[in-house]
Formats: C-alpha cells, sequence, structure tokens
C-alpha cells in the first residue's frame, strides 16, 4: 500500500512539473491554526496547503491538511479540464498518515442537442466505512417545452440529488470531513437502479409539480408526486409543499403548509401552522421566532429570537449561523446551539488601508437557563486582520459564563 501512495504522489509531482514547463497560472493558499483551551493548554495546531495550476482550460490541484503534532489527515488531488462540449473532472483522497487510498470519482459531462449527459464512476477504498465499493451512474437531462426531464442508470452508484445526499468521508480522529457528489455503496452487481423525473413549472396555482420513479434490479421501489407552494384558493397567505408516495408496502402523504408574507425588509419571522392532531386541518398559528437584521454601510447588526427550541435551532458559525428546523440540521449532520434561545450579532466587513479586508463577527447568546444577567450564555468572536493583499492574520475566541472556553489564532497566506 505505502509504494501504491508513493507511486501516486510522485505520478502527481511529474504531472505537475510537466505542465508548469508549458507555462500556466500557479496559485494557492497555505494557513495555520492554533487553539488553545485554558484548562488542558494546546488542544489544536492545524496546517493546511492548497495548490492550483491553471493551463488553457484545464486546472490541476492538490490539498493537504495535517493537525499537529503529527497527524497527516489526509492528501487530495483534483483536475478539470474543457474540450469543446465536453468536460471532465477527476477527485481523489488519500489518507496522510494511514498511507491509505480512500476514495476516488470521476466525473464526465456532455451536452448534445439540447440534452445533457454525465457519467459519474466512484470508488471507496475498505479503510472508510462502508467500503470497499465501486460503481457507476448516468445521468441524462432535457426538457420539452416546460417540462423537465432526468433519469439516472445506476451501476452501483448514486449521485446526489433531492433524495439521496452523496457521500461524506469523516476522519474518525479529528472530526473533519470530506463530501463527494457520487456515492458506490450501493448494494449489488451490475444493473441496480433506475430514476426517472419528470417535472413541470408553473403549473396552474403551483410553482412546480413532480412525478418521480425509481425502481431497483429488485423491482419496483417508490413512485412519488410532489407540489411545490401549492397557493390555496381564497387563502393567499398559505402556500402548501405536497407529497404523496407509494412504496411496496405502504403509502404516505406530506403536506407541509407555510405562510406566504411577502418581502419584509430586515425582518423574517419564522412561523408554521399548527395540525399536529389533523394533517388536513389547521388548528392555530404557531409562532416559533423572528429575527431582525439591519445593515449600515460595512456593518450588519443582527438578532433572533427563538420560541420552539423544539423545533428550531441556530446553527454554529461554521455552519453561518442560519436557523433551521432541527430535523433538517441533523438530516445534514450539521452543529447547532440546542440550548440558545436569542442571538445578538454585529459582523463588519471593509477593505483595508494596505489592501485585503478586514472581517469582524461578534456573536453573543443568551439561555434561560443561565444564572448571568439578562441570561447571558456565551460570546463567540472572529476576526481576519490583513497584511497586504497575500497575507491575513485571524483571530477566534469563546467566552462562556463559566468563563474563557478557547483562544483560537493563526495567518493564511495567499498566492
Amino acid at each position: 500500500m505505502k509504494k501504491r501512495i508513493i507511486l501516486a504522489a510522485l505520478v502527481g509531482i511529474v504531472s505537475i512539473g510537466l505542465t508548469l514547463s508549458a507555462g500556466g497560472t500557479l496559485s494557492g493558499r497555505s494557513w495555520f491554526d492554533v487553539t488553545i483551551d485554558p484548562d488542558v493548554g494546546f488542544t489544536g495546531m492545524d496546517l493546511g496547503l492548497e495548490i492550483e495550476y491553471a493551463i488553457s482550460d484545464y486546472t490541476f490541484g492538490s490539498d493537504s491538511l495535517f493537525v499537529l503534532p503529527g497527524v497527516w489527515v489526509w492528501q487530495g488531488f483534483t483536475a478539470a479540464g474543457q474540450l469543446g462540449a465536453f468536460s471532465t473532472e477527476a477527485n481523489i483522497l488519500f489518507g496522510g498518515s494511514a498511507a491509505a487510498y480512500l476514495y476516488g470519482e470521476t466525473i464526465m459531462n456532455v451536452s448534445l442537442a439540447g440534452i445533457d449527459f454525465a457519467f459519474h464512476a466512484a470508488q471507496l477504498s475498505s479503510a472508510v466505512d462502508g467500503g470497499a465499493a465501486s460503481g457507476a451512474a448516468i445521468r441524462m437531462a432535457g426538457s420539452v417545452g416546460s417540462f423537465g426531464i432526468v433519469s439516472v442508470t445506476e451501476f452501483g452508484a448514486q449521485i446526489e440529488d433531492a433524495d439521496f445526499g452523496g457521500i461524506s468521508i469523516v476522519h474518525a480522529a479529528t472530526g473533519v470531513e470530506r463530501h463527494y457528489l457520487t456515492d458506490p455503496r450501493v448494494a449489488g452487481e451490475g444493473f441496480t437502479g433506475q430514476k426517472f423525473t419528470l417535472s413541470h413549472f408553473d403549473f396552474g396555482c403551483s410553482e412546480e409539480i413532480t412525478l418521480t420513479l425509481y425502481f431497483t434490479c429488485a423491482g419496483f421501489d417508490y413512485i412519488s408526486f410532489g407540489v411545490e407552494d401549492l397557493l390555496i384558493s381564497n387563502l393567499a397567505w398559505l402556500a402548501v409543499d405536497a407529497e404523496l408516495k407509494f412504496e411496496l408496502e405502504e403509502k404516505s402523504l406530506a403536506l407541509t403548509p407555510k405562510f406566504v408574507l411577502g418581502d419584509i425588509a430586515c425582518f423574517d419571522l419564522y412561523a408554521v401552522l399548527d395540525n399536529e392532531v389533523n394533517a388536513l386541518s389547521i388548528e392555530g398559528i404557531k409562532i416559533n421566532g423572528i429575527s431582525l437584521e439591519c445593515q449600515i454601510g460595512s456593518v450588519t447588526v443582527r438578532d433572533v429570537s427563538l420560541f420552539g427550541l423544539c423545533d428550531l435551532a441556530l446553527t454554529t458559525e461554521r455552519y453561518g449561523s442560519v436557523v433551521l428546523p432541527i430535523v433538517d440540521i441533523l438530516a445534514k449532520g450539521m452543529d447547532y446551539y440546542p440550548d440558545y434561545w436569542e442571538m445578538f450579532s454585529i459582523a463588519y466587513a471593509g477593505e483595508a488601508c494596505c489592501e485585503g479586508e478586514y472581517n469582524f463577527l461578534a456573536n453573543v447568546y443568551f439561555d434561560e437557563d443561565s444564572t448571568s444577567l439578562f441570561d447571558w450564555a456565551m460570546m463567540h468572536i472572529e476576526a481576519t486582520i490583513p497584511y497586504g493583499d497575500s497575507l491575513a492574520f485571524t483571530l477566534e475566541m469563546e467566552v462562556s459564563e463559566t468563563g474563557w472556553d478557547y483562544l483560537g489564532f493563526g495567518f493564511e497566506v495567499t498566492f
């Protein structure tokens, strides 16, 4: 295995050397971050390097991530190019310290006579949960008038879409993950599945109506009918998303009523219709939260109040500090704050005097179970201080009612 890793690295080095000799554009970035916990000292030191080389219509990339001391998380390589109507993309991932091949993906696209063709192939090694596995899929998409047609034929792989989530590879020791579109973890050999989707836009009183049929090599799997933003006659403030799904042994109907309030500047209302007792009846209106946002020049002020923490939550800063239903947060594997019912945020982004851009973010959170003044629970601060257009220093810290939680600092170099 180590010999194969070394051979792959040598091939990558030679390839980059050959392309450099032909003349092109080299760019990239490198960063170094240190995290300190006051109780245990240094808790993390991350070192990353990304390199991209573009020549004509082709781009080659390499990215490395290290957690010091001594953990080479992974090494990735990418390549993408365009030749006439054909475009290709390739991704390969190795485990650094483990000296193991982890994942490989190839995507080829071409448009002919108004039809988009895509070929996906992927391979997962036995070093990753769910492997060893390999497979391919062919996607064809086109339109006839206002109808859209998509066909996906699976040969041991699934492509990320509204029903399938692609594949995320997680490094167990650090929790860092990589996400890809093609998931080869499909049981069976040869033909394994077929999916047809027929959609119609602006269909009468609905934004979109969709018919989806899916069957596997074992036979019929499901058929579903869906509508989005279905308007209710005489109820201009109400719209419904609905999906009727038939499977082999059951039928399900999912109705999601929602308000149509139009655009309101600086204000978002998180409200749902209460139909928990009977999906076909409305018992009331439940307001789960509100959000106020105002932008003054380069400064953005935001305040979020959540009234139903069992339904909605704030994601962490890594995922944008957005308000989402908890079921969606869990389905997407996002980190969130389950106990904070209010957030006050101030953000600044503006040009620096010596080129580059200043960035500052301060989020203040409140928890009804807090014993501090005004239920204050935690403050999160991030800052980026540029020094020219190629060097920036970063700072991140969190302070809670129990004291200083952590401090992170580092720098990033771009070239």
